[in-house]
């Protein structure tokens, strides 16, 4: 996957999933370090942090954490759903 995919996806995630910034940062938490948690959440630090961790999981072996997978595999769907 490349970069701009990632950060496609991770626009059609934030975008599909209605929720507030500050809610879409809480919910990344256990995958925020102890300084970014503490960071104020603006909607292009949760757009970066997001495709991070879509192009982190892409590449990471197949005993990653499952919610990361998940992730993905949301993002994935609703992607290959708007651009078909």
């Amino acid at each position: 996957m490349r970069s701009d995919e990632a950060r496609f996806a991770a626009f059609c995630l934030m975008e599909m999933s209605g929720l507030p910034v500050g809610q879409m940062w809480a919910a990344m938490a256990p995958y925020l370090s102890r300084r970014q948690a503490r960071r104020r959440p603006t909607w292009s630090a949760v757009h970066e942090r997001l495709t991070d961790l879509i192009l982190c999981s892409v590449e990471a072996p197949e005993h990653q954490d499952p919610q990361t997978v998940l992730l993905i595999f949301q993002g994935g769907m609703a992607c290959r759903a708007l651009t078909l």
